[in-house]
């Protein structure tokens, strides 16, 4: 498993470094959004994460205002007390998630934290230059986090929204398709997952397989491509199969 705390150090400060190349950039990844505002996303969220992580009752998002010209301090700072307070908390202590399925305890925090801060740092070095890859490691943990945690949440909520408007006899376009999808990463290291077979089931429900088996659509190639393309970004993968499947798992 990656040190998820030297992760977030390592990405945090070249997304604040690659952000302060250009300010004004924008940010393809992020539409409407400039390499400012991208930094001042993350920091709200590392504030906020700072605050939570010793909290076990759910706290509202951060919503300091800052002046445009001492965000990337502030950002920076808010950094540095993220990590400090990472680093002084027992992973088992109490602290509030909204994963209603993973444990309500602060060793939860770190890693959403590292992927979600790899993923921005990608985008910001997309905007202001070229990007480098995510570490396959933490790349594999990104997607294992994105198929166990965000997709069955993701997938519920737009099959309620599909119910709404459509009734309760079913879907259309991607929302509504099922089926399996295999992902391989080539390059996962020895201890980390490598493949998944994750079935896109009725009622937005899903399931995850460590497996390899054959499967009505398919997605091979980096880690760090997987996770980019999962997170809606640009990717080079390598598709087979039943592309409406592949829409669905990707959100497109």
């Amino acid at each position: 498993m990656p040190n998820h705390v030297d992760a977030l150090r390592r990405d945090g400060d070249a997304v604040l470094h690659a952000a302060s190349r250009s300010l004004a950039a924008p940010v393809p990844s992020c539409p409407g959004w400039t390499a400012l505002d991208l930094l001042d996303h993350l920091g709200r969220l590392y504030r906020f994460a700072a605050r939570q992580v010793r909290s076990d009752e759910p706290l509202p998002p951060d919503d300091t205002d800052l002046a445009p010209e001492v965000i990337p301090a502030e950002t920076a700072d808010a950094l540095a007390e993220l990590l400090l307070v990472f680093r002084e908390t027992d992973p088992q202590a109490p602290a509030w998630n909204w994963d209603r399925d993973a444990p309500a305890v602060a060793a939860y925090w770190p890693r959403r934290m590292a992927v979600e801060t790899a993923v921005h740092r990608w985008d910001a070095e997309n905007a202001t230059g070229t990007p480098t890859p995510i570490e396959p490691g933490l790349a594999c943990d990104g997607v294992d986090e994105f198929l166990t945690r965000f997709l069955p949440r993701r997938r519920g909520r737009r099959k309620a929204d599909t119910d709404e408007t459509a009734g309760s006899t079913g879907s259309t376009g991607s929302t509504g398709s099922t089926g399996t999808v295999h992902l391989h990463a080539t390059d996962a290291p020895s201890r980390e997952p490598s493949e998944w077979t994750v079935d896109l089931g009725l009622a937005g429900a899903t399931s995850v397989r460590y497996v390899h088996q054959k499967a009505d659509a398919a997605l091979r190639g980096p880690a760090a491509e997987l996770l980019l393309a999962l997170w809606g970004r640009p990717a080079d993968l390598e598709r087979f199969g039943d592309e409406a499947i592949t829409r669905a798992l990707l959100g497109s």
